[in-house]
């Protein structure tokens, strides 16, 4: 279930004024969290899953997961915060996910940095 859209049209056109310049050549360091990963050697894989429909938005990790409801929150211990974690990933290393169900949450990941291929 891939989703394509376009991020941005740009359209540009000559106005014959002046001469375009010449811009120098850069290269910008990258700074460690921007590092490409995608010949680094995988710790694990997974696919999450994002559902939301009829009122109820579902996430999953490996198809298992609950609709994070408030009546689902009171029955997990009150809170928010005390929400068990869908999976561990240990720091520092490189995990490969496999997205569906794009179209139903902007993806994002708290804390953890990712590359999207």
């Amino acid at each position: 279930d891939l989703t394509e859209s376009d991020v941005i049209t740009l359209n540009i056109t000559d106005s014959g004024i002046a001469a375009p310049a010449q811009l120098p050549i850069f290269s910008p360091a990258r700074p460690c969290y921007l590092a490409d990963v995608r010949q680094v050697v995988v710790a694990g894989s997974g696919a999450l899953g994002l559902q939301n429909g009829q009122g109820v938005f579902k996430v999953t990790w490996d198809g298992v997961g609950q609709s994070m409801t408030e009546a689902n929150i009171h029955a997990s211990g009150g809170e928010m915060r005390k929400w068990p974690a869908m999976v561990k990933w240990n720091a520092g290393n490189v995990y490969e996910v496999e997205v569906s169900g794009i179209n139903a949450h902007p993806l994002h990941f708290h804390v953890n940095p990712y590359q999207i291929v």
